[in-house]
């Protein structure tokens, strides 16, 4: 016989597990976007440094310097470019890093909604069920009735 309690979806800890997953991985994508805002800013710091160090050395080779200072500033004007250019490697990883994070979000969440979908048909099922039980209990009391109102 069908059970009249309430509705119990078998597959409940899936759906917990499912849904756990999805936040465990919208925090690792929001992580991972503050970590690409931070790596931003610090490619924008080295870019205006390396801008504004384009402006001295233009002052110094308008005002005259010497050729040791000259090699110190080319020195330090390639390190700053190295800077910039490992910035830029580690801002274009992470940005890899977080398209991946997004396509893990996007199937976990496509999991999720079909077993949502399955807990609703499974619970629509149920409820039809239960009228069905309802109805049929329903048309053995009048019939039982009715026999006893002929008697």
């Amino acid at each position: 016989m069908i059970s009249l309690s309430k509705f119990k979806f078998r597959y409940e800890k899936i759906l917990n597990f499912l849904e756990k997953q999805e936040k465990d991985i919208q925090n690792k994508l929001s992580k991972a976007q503050n970590e690409l805002l931070k790596e931003e800013k610090e490619l924008t710091v080295l870019i205006k440094k390396d801008n504004n160090y384009n402006n001295v050395i233009r002052e110094e080779l308008n005002n005259g310097c010497t050729l040791n200072f000259i090699k110190n500033l080319n020195n330090y004007k390639n390190n700053l470019s190295n800077l910039i250019d490992n910035q830029n490697i580690r801002i274009n990883s992470i940005q890899r890093n977080i398209k991946d994070i997004r396509y893990e979000l996007i199937d976990v969440a496509k999991d999720k909604k079909i077993m949502e979908k399955l807990r609703e048909k499974k619970k629509l099922e149920h409820h039809n069920t239960l009228l069905s039980i309802e109805e049929k209990m329903i048309d053995e009391l009048v019939t039982y009735s009715n026999s006893l109102v002929r008697r």
